[in-house]
């Protein structure tokens, strides 16, 4: 059944000629209502269209216009707001092309026909990231506002209307449009704008204003006066001239350390000095470099440094910082076990030991232990046999006699005090 039917469909290609393929079913749906068409099947008798000179589709969710270089005596498109995201005109009598609110990211013209054909093109709104229309020498209208454009190439002297506002153009040459009426560059980026195309007095509407263009200083004009006196939408930082300077970046406050005096754009490099830039250094033990400085005092701290800059400007740097510091203790511990446990040391002999942890001030606290480990109890086996214990006293301070398994200072007459705990 299905080989039959595939008979059934070659048979009128076969018997009634050519056919286009439009693979787009919104393409070929907006030419059945036409009436080019009959159904859908992707396919579109080509002697239904090649002798159409005008066609408008527009608003009919197309994505694709494949099927459309058929149209072979197209004068008229208008495709305006669909779905389209790129466009090859190859219609060798196109005339007029209108393809606005789209999405397209390219479109291309430049091979429509040997003649550039083309006179009028409106590809406003898409995103246009890329226009060829270098080959339409006839081309008299143009409308690429509303797009991403960076550059564009002009082939031709016909063009009389050009619109390119709100695009990403940072320089625009029309000096070879000797022809142009109306001019509307607004909304750019422009940096350059060259318009010295020998016949400025026919330019009756002229727009380059814009905040966006605030970086167009200067304009080439063929007449400065006329343009002055005629060309009334000019930002006010911008100037014309018959020649203008070339575009320097840079620097272009005086006031700043690092000042272009060639450059006519600031590119937003300055710096400039500062009188004082807090840094915070945080807590530091024992000591802390600051710049060619070491600090050892405790507690807070301030230091002021000035660093040298290019050009002869200083900054100063305030530092803030916290010193704080390491610290240790000292205990003498005699014991009658054979195995003590300190901080976690197992220890077998008797000797110094010493540890190291972290304080609360989250610095160093090494804390050091004299051990006598001893079979014996008794104040004799704490007592030192080449200095004279004076007395023993308690955690307060007050004289105590001798006690097992308790703190207990021991006062000696050569000045020294040992802390000491016997543990049974």
């Amino acid at each position: 059944m299905k080989k039959l039917l595939l008979i059934l469909i070659a048979l009128p290609m076969i018997g009634f000629g050519q056919f286009t393929y439009v693979p787009d079913d919104n393409f070929e749906q907006a030419l059945i209502n036409l009436g080019y068409d009959t159904f859908l099947d992707d396919n579109v008798t080509t002697a239904s269209i090649d002798t159409v000179t005008y066609l408008n589709i527009d608003n009919q969710g197309i994505a694709d216009l494949t099927g459309i270089a058929d149209f072979t005596s197209l004068a008229t498109l208008s495709c305006n707001n669909n779905q389209l995201s790129s466009l090859v005109v190859l219609n060798p009598s196109l005339l007029n092309l209108s393809c606005t609110n789209n999405q397209m990211l390219n479109l291309d013209v430049s091979n429509n026909g040997v003649n550039g054909s083309l006179v009028s093109v409106d590809c406003s709104f898409n995103q246009l990231t890329s226009l060829l229309i270098i080959n339409n020498i006839n081309l008299n209208y143009l409308n690429c506002s509303n797009n991403l454009l960076t550059t564009l190439a002009f082939g031709n002297t016909t063009l009389f209307d050009l619109n390119c506002s709100y695009n990403l153009f940072t320089e625009l040459d029309v000096s070879s449009c000797n022809a142009l009426v109306s001019l509307n560059c607004s909304n750019n980026d422009l940096n350059t704008l060259d318009v010295r195309n020998g016949n400025n007095v026919n330019i009756t509407n002229a727009n380059f204003n814009s905040t966006l263009n605030s970086n167009l200083n200067c304009i080439d004009v063929d007449n400065p006066p006329y343009s002055i006196a005629n060309w009334l939408n000019i930002d006010a930082w911008s100037s014309f001239s018959i020649n203008c300077p070339p575009v320097v970046f840079g620097c272009t406050d005086s006031l700043s350390c690092n000042y272009d005096p060639f450059a006519t754009i600031d590119d937003g490099s300055c710096f400039y000095s500062y009188s004082g830039i807090y840094v915070n250094l945080g807590p530091g033990c024992d000591s802390l470099i600051v710049g060619n400085m070491v600090f050892y005092s405790l507690g807070a701290g301030v230091y002021a440094d000035t660093i040298p800059i290019s050009n002869g400007c200083d900054s100063i740097v305030i530092y803030t910082f916290d010193i704080n510091q390491s610290t240790s203790s000292y205990d003498t511990l005699s014991v009658t076990t054979s195995v003590y446990t300190w901080n976690s040391i197992t220890i077998t002999t008797s000797g110094d030991y010493s540890d190291t942890l972290i304080n609360t001030a989250g610095c160093d606290s090494i804390a050091y232990l004299n051990l006598t480990i001893t079979n014996t109890t008794g104040l004799l086996d704490v007592t030192n046999t080449e200095k004279t214990l004076l007395k023993i006293t308690d955690m307060l301070g007050q004289e105590t006699p001798y006690r097992r398994n308790t703190p207990l200072f021991y006062i000696y007459d050569d000045g020294t005090v040992e802390k000491r705990i016997v543990i049974e």
